[in-house]
């Protein structure tokens, strides 16, 4: 149940483990007062919010911003209008401040980075990684200055981002628009040590360990070939003509690792038939693609349109992969438990 100031279409959300107290919990990032709540999963009940400030000397600045939990009095909160990472106590004060654009090549076009669902921020060991897009279409936008991934040492008071993996060969040529195709999504392998990167156009996915890049097939069986935009790309695309393509076409969001399973979803989202741009949240049908560790294809569930499910918005548990389900009702986030049932030694999907 949320609160008068909560509203449950929330783009960045974490499930974390207090190892205090074994205790898991659920939390978002409330944009509308600039604070992060905290709930107990398993009851459901409320334990705290995080109030930030958005100026002074404790200011995150937010604006498309994100966060990363990794224990109560070691919050990373990301801002996009100051490419900064803030370090944060429980109290929401500011403790340390990473700046992700210090000392960077100049030569190099750095990602604009969205800390959402699909997107989410990690800390390993003493690196922080995030990944962005490059939302600008260049004649050479696939060369080795136009990268994705930012890591950077957060022990370091001096440390210099790095940036890693470009765009792949499906991103050459056509014009993808300058936003929504142009979006990143992605997940990393604690088991294997590596990230896994979605792109919206591509069928195959790319497994890194930032020394090397593999590409895999992770293609829909109701797929086809994606098209770019038909427009030069010389000169900034109508916005419009991005939001026509973006609806009526194919297009591939998040990739997600199931630790507790040792499996892979990928979601994508289909042609939205007969659209209509002005509705919002715009409804376009989505499937879910299952590969085992190998990415071996599993099968693929096309959700029905009534469950009305989000597609940017989830969490991995025990019982499942829980997508929120959108509804009218603005006093309570739900989710909906898409969970696989196991035949032969292989997981099949329950409808």
């Amino acid at each position: 149940m949320l609160d008068s100031e909560s509203q449950p279409r929330n783009r960045c959300i974490q499930l974390f483990r207090n190892p205090q107290n074994d205790s898991t919990y659920y939390s978002f990032y409330n944009e509308y007062n600039n604070s992060i709540y905290i709930f107990d999963f398993e009851s459901t009940s409320f334990i705290k919010k995080i109030q930030l400030q958005k100026e002074g000397p404790d200011g995150v600045y937010p604006h498309r911003s994100g966060y990363y939990i990794s224990s109560f009095d070691s919050i990373y909160f990301y801002s996009m209008a100051t490419q900064r990472v803030y370090i944060l106590n429980s109290q929401g004060k500011k403790y340390h401040t990473i700046d992700l654009r210090f000392n960077m090549d100049s030569e190099k076009i750095p990602p604009t980075i969205k800390v959402e669902a699909d997107s989410p921020m990690y800390k390993i060991g003493n690196n922080l990684y995030l990944c962005g897009g490059i939302n600008e279409e260049f004649a050479d936008a696939d060369s080795i200055n136009h990268l994705i991934i930012t890591k950077i040492n957060v022990c370091k008071d001096d440390a210099t981002p790095e940036l890693f993996v470009g765009y792949p060969e499906s991103y050459r040529q056509g014009n993808w628009g300058e936003a929504y195709f142009r979006n990143t999504f992605w997940c990393y392998n604690e088991k294997e040590k590596l990230f896994l990167i979605s792109f919206p156009n591509d069928h195959y996915i790319y497994k890194t360990d930032l020394t090397k890049v593999t590409k895999i097939y992770a293609g829909s069986m109701y797929a086809n070939s994606i098209s770019s935009i038909d427009y030069s790309k010389s000169i900034p695309t109508p916005k419009k003509k991005r939001i026509a393509h973006y609806l009526s076409s194919y297009y591939y969001r998040a990739i997600i690792y199931d630790k507790y399973k040792n499996i892979y979803y990928r979601i994508i989202e289909h042609p939205w038939i007969n659209y209509n741009p002005n509705e919002r949240p715009w409804k376009k049908p989505l499937s879910i693609i299952i590969y085992d560790s190998n990415f071996q294809f599993l099968g693929e569930t096309k959700l029905a349109e009534e469950y009305n499910l989000s597609a940017n918005n989830f969490i991995i548990t025990k019982e499942g992969l829980l997508i929120r389900k959108e509804t009218n009702n603005e006093d309570e986030i739900k989710y909906t438990v898409f969970k696989l049932k196991q035949y032969f030694g292989k997981f099949l999907p329950i409808n």
